[in-house]
């Protein structure tokens, strides 16, 4: 199978996936706003933080893990093979906070992200399960990571389909016929209309980098400069033409797809996510680009650019974007802050990319 053939049969299952992940996220997150209401989706915006905190750990270990394992196996390198049980240790000894937080203080940790004491009383049950099953969390993203980079990306989209399937139906039967109300729900979901579809379009892109990270880890083992330089090709233009899809559904359907988690028909609150929808998704054009060219510099084994793009998109940039832009344009800066945050991250990552683009691009 020819580069272009394997780039494509790995993003696009890794991208349903993905797509998988997120679509349980998104009933996850209408069964709560039907089971309570506003006072659901606020629960759901102070535990966001802590999930991505959870996923950003899990994400950096197994990923970071399977490019070496993928790099040292092209390579021929016996010492791939220490690479898994290494990741699944680290992955074990990072969770322990989260585990006992989530034993010991899941109305502590609430209330540290802002939440009074109605929201505390209604969170704990589902705080503490998530926190702690975070071992299981962290663990996931590692297996399917090294899966995909053992050359199986079919397995893998299997798997988190069913998942994902069976997540959506027992958060169905555990929080309706069952009543167990939020206690009756261990997955994790978005906070608010706009975040919801924003881990859609997220889980896209992230696809696309996470799919062609193997083959671009396998080419840059063997020193195959050219096909490492397609492949970041072939990822920039697939985010592209994916970004200009997105927009288009978005910009097309913008009042039903916030009418999906509007229970209670607040016209407020569908006034602020219809303009936040249309604002913030045009970020995509350039967060695309952003997440496949990370996923690139991390699987040249670039970790240090990596993470200099990673953190400029995800703490830098958008805190200057959102106090510059909201206190010039209000909330409508708020929304807008994400699009001019990705658009400074693109700039500082192209220039990240042609730096060394004789040595390793």
């Amino acid at each position: 199978m020819n580069l272009t053939k394997q780039f494509f049969k790995y993003v696009s299952q890794n991208i349903f996936g993905l797509l998988g992940t997120s679509c349980y996220i998104l009933a996850d997150t209408y069964f709560i706003s039907q089971a309570a209401g506003t006072d659901g989706v606020t629960l759901l915006n102070l535990c966001l933080p802590i999930y991505n905190f959870i996923f950003a750990i899990g994400a950096m270990v197994g990923l970071g893990a399977a490019t070496r394992y993928a790099i040292l196996r092209a390579q021929g390198d016996e010492r791939c093979q220490r690479y898994f049980s290494n990741a699944i240790f680290c992955a074990c000894a990072l969770s322990v906070p989260f585990l006992l937080a989530g034993i010991f203080a899941p109305g502590s940790l609430l209330r540290l992200m802002g939440g009074d004491a109605e929201i505390v009383a209604l969170g704990v049950p589902y705080a503490r399960i998530f926190l702690m099953f975070t071992p299981f969390f962290m663990c996931n993203y590692i297996v399917s990571a090294f899966v995909r980079n053992d050359g199986d990306p079919s397995l893998v989209m299997v798997a988190t389909l069913s998942s994902s399937l069976f997540n959506v139906v027992f958060d169905y039967i555990f929080m309706f016929p069952m009543g167990l109300g939020l206690a009756g729900n261990v997955a994790v979901a978005a906070y608010g209309v706009v975040a919801n579809f924003a881990l859609v379009a997220t889980a896209i892109f992230n696809g696309v980098a996470q799919g062609a990270q193997p083959l671009v880890s396998e080419c840059y083992g063997k020193g195959d400069r050219a096909g490492t330089r397609k492949l970041l090709l072939l990822g920039s233009g697939t985010a592209l033409v994916l970004a200009a899809v997105l927009y288009s559904v978005v910009f097309g359907a913008t009042d039903a797809l916030v009418g999906i988690f509007n229970s209670e028909n607040s016209v407020r609150m569908a006034q602020f996510a219809h303009m936040g929808m249309r604002l913030y998704f045009v970020g995509y054009f350039f967060a695309g680009f952003n997440i496949v060219a990370a996923g690139y510099l991390s699987a040249t084994n670039r970790p240090l650019e990596a993470s200099v793009t990673s953190i400029c998109r995800g703490v830098a940039a958008i805190v200057v974007c959102s106090l510059v832009m909201s206190a010039l344009f209000g909330m409508n800066g708020v929304w807008a802050a994400f699009p001019a945050s990705e658009l400074l991250t693109a700039l500082l990552t192209l220039f990240l990319l042609l730096r060394k683009k004789k040595q390793t691009v």
